[in-house]
C-alpha cells in the first residue's frame, strides 16, 4: 500500500507524464520540479512504489477522447461489415478520406490490406501491422489479436505511417479487433517528435530521482523490445553507460562520431542527430533521428527509424510533381532552400554534366556533377544507362553533410525526367553508438 504522500507523488507523476504534451517544455520542467520536492520526502519503499508505476507507463501522449473515437468507428465497420461483407470493403475504399480517424481492413491471414479508407494504393500491401515496424512484435500481435478475439476486444498498436494531411511519417495509434478472419482497425495520429521527447524526459527525470541507478532501469527495458528506447553517453568517457535495446552490445563502448568526439555536442543543451543503428523492431541497420539533452555531465537520447530510401523518394516525387505545375518556380523552390537536413533536393543537367539547382549549396548551381563526372562508385556511364532504361538509379559517393561541413558518405536517389536528373539521398553515421 502507499503512504499518502506516495499516493500524491503517483497521482503527480501520471498527471504531469500525461499532459506533458499538452503544455510547453518550460511547464513540464516546472511540474516535474514540484514532484522532485515531493519526492524528496519519500521513504525508500515509496521511491520503489513510484518507479514501478514508471516502469509501466508507456508515456504515450494517449487521448482517452480519440480513442473512444477510432474503437466506434471499428465497431460501427464491424457491425456494417456483418450486413453487408462485400460492400462494406468496397464502400471503405472509396472513401479517399482526409480525416486521419479512417478505417481499415486486413486480412489476417494473407497479411494483406484488403480495404483503406485514405491510400487505396495500400490495397494488396503487406500490412504494416505484421512487419515488426510496430511498437509490438508481428508474432505478439497475432497472439494478443487471438486472444482479444475470444472475449470480443481487440488491441492498441503503435507504428510510424504517413499522415496523410502532413505528408510525412507520423506516430499513428490504432485499434484492432479481429473479427470473420479480418482485422478491422482504425487510429489516430501524434507527433514521433513528441513521442521521443517525452521519452528522454522521463530518462533525465528518473535520473534526477535515482543518479545512476537510474541506468540500470534503462537497460534493464532492453527485456522487451521497443522501437523508442533510451540511451546514455558519458561526455567525459564517450562511454555508453545505459542503452534500452542492446546494452551488452555497447554498455561501455565508445561511441564513434565523424567530426571532434563530443566536444561539439557540449556546444548546446539539446539537438537533433542522424545515425545508422540497428532497430530492435527488425534486427536490420536503418536510418535513425535522435533527440538528444545534453544533462549532467551526459547525453540522455532517443528517436525514431524511418526508411531513408523511402525519403528520398518522396522527395523527389514532390520536386518532380512542383517543376510539372512550374520548372522556373520547381528551381526557384530548391535553391532558397538552404537546406541542412540530409534529404535535401538537387536537380542535374546530364546534357552539360551541370548542377542545375541545388537545396543544400545553391552556390554549386553551373558547377560539375560529382554524380557526372565518374566520381561515385559506379561510373557515370552505368547510371545514365540505368536511367534511360528504368528511369531511376542509386548511387554512392562521398560529399559534403551541410549539417557537419564534412566530407561523408552518401547515397542518393536519382529520377530522369524531362531531360533533368532530380535526385534526394543521406548521409551514412554521422553519430552512432556500435549496435
Amino acid at each position: 500500500m502507499y503512504s499518502n504522500i506516495a499516493i500524491m507523488a503517483v497521482s503527480a507523476v501520471l498527471l504531469v507524464l500525461s499532459v506533458s504534451f499538452a503544455v510547453s517544455n518550460q511547464s513540464v520542467d516546472q511540474a516535474l520540479g514540484v514532484f522532485f520536492n515531493l519526492s524528496s520526502e519519500l521513504s525508500d519503499e515509496d521511491r520503489a512504489d513510484i518507479l514501478e508505476v514508471l516502469d509501466t507507463y508507456e508515456g504515450t501522449p494517449v487521448s482517452p477522447e480519440d480513442d473512444a473515437v477510432v474503437q466506434n468507428i471499428v465497431r460501427d465497420i464491424i457491425r456494417e461489415y456483418d450486413l453487408d461483407k462485400e460492400g462494406t470493403i468496397s464502400r471503405t475504399n472509396s472513401l479517399n478520406s482526409t480525416v486521419d480517424e479512417y478505417p481499415f481492413i486486413v486480412d489476417f491471414y494473407k497479411q494483406e490490406v484488403v480495404a483503406h479508407g485514405a491510400l487505396r494504393e495500400r490495397i494488396g500491401a503487406t500490412s504494416l501491422i505484421f512487419s515488426n515496424q510496430t511498437d509490438t512484435l508481428s508474432t505478439d500481435a497475432i497472439a494478443k489479436l487471438e486472444s482479444a478475439e475470444g472475449v470480443g476486444g481487440g488491441i492498441w498498436i503503435e507504428y510510424l505511417f504517413l499522415d496523410i494531411n502532413l505528408d510525412t511519417d507520423q506516430v499513428k495509434r490504432s485499434w484492432l479487433v479481429l473479427h470473420d478472419g479480418y482485422v478491422f482497425g482504425a487510429g489516430y495520429y501524434y507527433s514521433v517528435e513528441l513521442r521521443v521527447k517525452h521519452e528522454v524526459a522521463k530518462a533525465v527525470f528518473l535520473y534526477d530521482l535515482k543518479k545512476e541507478k537510474a541506468f540500470s532501469y534503462i537497460s534493464s527495458l532492453a527485456q522487451t523490445p521497443y522501437p523508442y528506447y533510451v540511451s546514455v553517453v558519458n561526455i567525459k568517457s564517450a562511454e555508453v553507460v545505459a542503452h534500452g535495446a542492446f546494452p551488452e552490445e555497447t554498455i561501455g563502448n565508445r561511441v564513434t562520431n565523424s567530426r571532434q568526439g563530443l566536444s561539439d555536442l557540449e556546444q548546446g543543451d539539446t539537438f537533433w542527430l542522424y545515425i545508422q543503428n540497428k532497430n530492435p523492431m527488425t534486427g536490420l541497420t536503418d536510418q535513425k533521428r535522435v533527440w538528444s539533452v545534453r544533462h549532467d555531465g551526459y547525453i540522455f537520447g532517443a528517436g525514431y527509424y524511418y526508411y531513408a530510401e523511402d525519403k528520398a523518394r518522396f522527395i523527389v516525387n514532390e520536386v518532380v510533381d512542383l517543376y510539372d505545375q512550374n520548372k522556373e518556380m520547381a528551381f526557384n523552390h530548391v535553391d532558397s532552400m538552404r537546406s541542412s537536413e540530409p534529404h535535401y533536393p538537387f536537380v542535374l543537367d546530364p546534357a552539360t554534366g551541370h548542377i542545375a539547382s541545388h537545396g543544400a549549396f545553391p552556390h554549386l548551381i553551373g558547377s560539375d556533377s560529382v554524380i557526372l563526372t565518374d566520381r561515385t562508385e559506379r561510373l557515370t556511364a552505368d547510371i545514365l544507362e540505368d536511367l534511360q532504361n528504368d528511369g531511376i538509379a542509386w548511387t554512392d559517393y562521398i560529399f559534403q553533410n551541410p549539417r557537419t561541413g564534412e566530407q561523408e558518405h552518401k547515397r542518393s536517389y536519382l529520377q530522369l525526367h524531362d531531360g533533368y536528373i532530380f535526385g534526394s539521398g543521406f548521409y551514412y553515421t554521422v553519430f552512432g553508438v556500435p549496435g
